[in-house]
């Protein structure tokens, strides 16, 4: 997903797929769950196409916890590989 970066910095608008995005980085969101619950449950908590998050603790597994509209939201490591954010330029 995207180009990947030599020095293993993250380039701004640089696509990811969320359990590859480093910590403390601003990214947006480019992509909803495919599941509509799950989709729902996330749009309720504030994941939208846009949205600026920044990941918070990367877990084992590929798992994040993420910032997400001023709360901390985990999102499993299944679930994080098949959404993919952008780097904030």
């Amino acid at each position: 997903m995207g180009e990947v970066s030599l020095t293993g910095v993250p380039q701004p608008n640089q696509v990811l797929n969320l359990s590859s995005a480093p910590t403390g980085t601003p990214l947006t969101v480019l992509s909803t769950p495919a599941d509509p619950d799950v989709s729902a449950r996330l749009l309720a908590l504030g994941w939208r196409l846009g949205a600026q998050i920044a990941v918070v603790r990367r877990s084992g597994g590929g798992a994040r916890v993420i910032e997400l509209s001023g709360a901390r939201v985990a999102i499993g490591g299944p679930l994080a590989r098949h959404l993919a954010v952008k780097v904030v330029a």
